[in-house]
């Protein structure tokens, strides 16, 4: 089990340096702690699965019955029994001496304050003193406050003068001068350009139905406010005609007795059409819809210019808003004869009765229903009205002698959707790096527990470190066979297709609490394993892949987040972001790893072809011959029936 490519890995300090996040400062105001990051980054470990993790390697020497397995020991390949060995022994040739930490960085299996006296693992002590002028000054923690006076001949103040400045207190050994503050050492000259653009496309589907062409001499269609005549023939040719002129994409269909229906998508504004026959004109409405996108960008860019001995540094912050609204466009076009008793019109599931009055009157009652903006038009008997609005429009009612006459309304639906995009890019200055200057002389003095051996130091930062003097040998082992070993089953420590879960062998072993038992007493083991995702001083590691590194970082940018979040912080825009982002990254990061080998699948292939060859070819190849004298006891030759 292995990944597709070659891996590289980074510590959990190079990823943090990657997201770019002030770890210290944050740590320092209780915002989050760098165990909580360390979590974060093993959950994604676990997540991506085995086939990240390091394939490693080792020789175990069994000794009574069992062996320790190696600390970074995670999940086991495969193992076999190492036999007939033949050893070359040469002159030892150099030695060198490693520093290894005494404490791992994340695991924290030891205490963080180490006792000198009463840990068995630490053995000596030391302390360390450091001088700053004539003073005898502390280490400075504060340089931007004000400065001592030059008799003290202290060149940085310390913590304690630090706060004695800012209260006017002069009574420490090293009195202060209250100075002003210091005059900004990057000036600043800016403009600023403010710049809008907007686009806006308008797409319509309309469709004229059931126009009936019997006898027709004209066909028009009103296209972007002029009218169009189509040339009357089939459906097939009336719809290559109109796709011709490039005003949409038209399709147009024959439903027999001469009647078509017309349909199209476009950018045009459609119309009614004219379908005249004996020099009268008959004018059907479409039915419309049509989807709106428009795109607002707002920019605003800062260009400035900074003083001497200053870099510009840009910032660059984008937000986007989309508004998404849908109106209604109904039209209803009726007759009213004499005799009418009442007309009524159907609004989301309620009727309102009018009267038949000049259309100034009734358009006006139809407004002050509030449910849209009506328009009333009457020519004779023959009335027109249309409405815009959001609501659920239903048929008008006319009902008269003869009865109720139901017109049902021809309606449109208009989709806007707008979507402002606003980026803001803004520039600060900053000195230029100094060079960092040589720390002052530091002076140590260590002393040595005298109970026990020494092997530890303590430096000058409390770190503890234990020397190790490796020695070259000069010693190769060959071991000539290798035997296989049973391993009993253990699905937490022993990968499910680890061949010793198979092997028929008279050795077994098993694993349990980071120890390897085995029934042989005494004997030399040779282990795969897939190893902990730490290196060889116990650091925190995780893959370094340009397919997979945004998985990583966006994880770590979401707890950050969350912890600013919990502290009253405003990045609720910025948490948004990098949640959607995380999602699709580790969606991305979970398919690159979970892609499988040509090797896999080359093993897929063939376990499908052995099976296929089995059960189609030689179907009968797995049963024994028929003896002629079949035994009573149902075994056939030590074949069981």
């Amino acid at each position: 089990m292995s990944f597709n490519y070659t891996l590289k890995y980074r510590t959990f300090d190079q990823l943090l340096s990657d997201v770019h996040v002030d770890f210290q400062n944050m740590s320092l105001e209780s915002m989050i702690e760098p165990q909580q990051l360390i979590k974060v980054v093993k959950r994604v470990n676990y997540d991506l699965g085995l086939r990240i993790n390091k394939t490693k390697e080792t020789l175990l020497e069994v000794s009574k019955g069992r062996v320790k397995l190696p600390d970074d020991f995670y999940v086991l390949n495969y193992a076999l029994v190492c036999d007939e060995v033949s050893v070359t022994q040469g002159m030892p040739q150099g030695t060198w001496i490693e520093e290894r930490p005494l404490i791992t960085p994340y695991k924290m299996t030891t205490p963080g304050v180490i006792s000198t006296c009463n840990d068995g693992t630490v053995n000596c002590c030391g302390t360390c003193s450091q001088q700053f002028g004539n003073c005898g000054c502390a280490v400075p923690t504060c340089s931007q406050c004000t400065q001592p006076t030059s008799s003290c001949g202290c060149s940085t103040p310390s913590a304690i003068q630090c706060t004695s400045c800012a209260t006017g207190s002069t009574t420490v050994p090293c009195s202060c001068n209250i100075l002003e503050k210091l005059p900004d050492p990057c000036p600043k000259t800016s403009t600023t350009t403010n710049s809008t653009t907007s686009s806006s496309v308008k797409t319509s589907a309309c469709c004229w139905t059931d126009v009936l062409l019997f006898q027709s001499t004209v066909l028009s269609i009103m296209i972007d406010g002029t009218e169009v005549f189509i040339p009357i023939g089939t459906a097939s040719v009336m719809q290559a005609y109109l796709n011709g002129l490039g005003v949409g994409t038209w399709t147009v269909t024959d439903l027999l007795s001469s009647r078509f229906t017309f349909c199209v998508t476009g950018t045009n504004d459609y119309g009614v059409m004219n379908a005249r026959s004996n020099n009268i004109d008959r004018f059907i409405d479409p039915s419309c819809s049509s989807d709106t996108v428009i795109v607002v960008t707002n920019t605003s860019i800062e260009t400035c210019a900074c003083g001497p001995d200053c870099d510009v540094v840009s910032e660059t912050q984008s937000s986007t808003a989309t508004v998404v609204s849908s109106v209604s466009k109904c039209c209803w076009r009726f007759g009213v004869p004499d005799g009418t008793i009442e007309v009524s019109i159907t609004i989301n599931g309620t009727v309102y009765i009018f009267k038949i009055l000049d259309p100034t009157a009734m358009q006006n009652y139809l407004n002050t229903l509030g449910l849209g903006t009506f328009t009333v038009t009457a020519l004779g008997i023959i009335y027109d009205i249309c409405v815009t609005g959001t609501a659920n429009y239903g048929p008008v009612t006319v009902t008269g002698q003869a009865g109720p006459t139901i017109i049902n309304p021809t309606c449109t639906v208009d989709n806007t959707s707008t979507t402002v995009i606003t980026t803001v890019q803004t520039c600060k200055c900053k000195p230029k790096a100094i060079p960092t200057p040589i720390p002052p002389p530091v002076t140590c003095v260590t002393t040595t527990d005298p109970c026990v051996k020494p092997r530890v130091i303590l430096n000058c930062k409390d770190e503890c470190f234990e020397l190790v003097q490796i020695v070259n040998p000069g010693i190769t082992r060959t071991y000539k066979r290798l035997s296989p070993i049973t391993i009993l089953e253990n699905p937490q420590m022993v990968d499910c297709g680890c061949p010793n879960l198979y092997w028929k062998a008279p050795y077994t072993a098993w694993i349990r609490d980071g120890w390897l038992y085995t029934s042989l007493d005494c004997a030399v083991i040779y282990i795969s394993y897939q190893g902990q995702m730490e290196d060889d001083d116990g650091n925190l590691l995780c893959p370094d892949h340009d397919e997979i590194n945004e998985y990583y970082e966006y994880a770590v940018k979401q707890r950050i987040l969350e912890n600013l979040i919990m502290n009253d912080e405003p990045v609720g825009q910025k948490m948004a972001l990098v949640e959607a982002r995380l999602r699709a990254a580790r969606n991305y990061a979970l398919t690159i790893v979970n892609t499988p080998n040509f090797s896999e699948m080359k093993q897929v292939w063939a376990a499908n072809r052995k099976a296929m060859y089995g059960k189609y070819y030689n179907m009968f190849k797995s049963y024994g011959p028929i003896p002629a004298i079949v035994p009573t006891n149902n075994f056939i030759n030590g074949y069981n029936k």
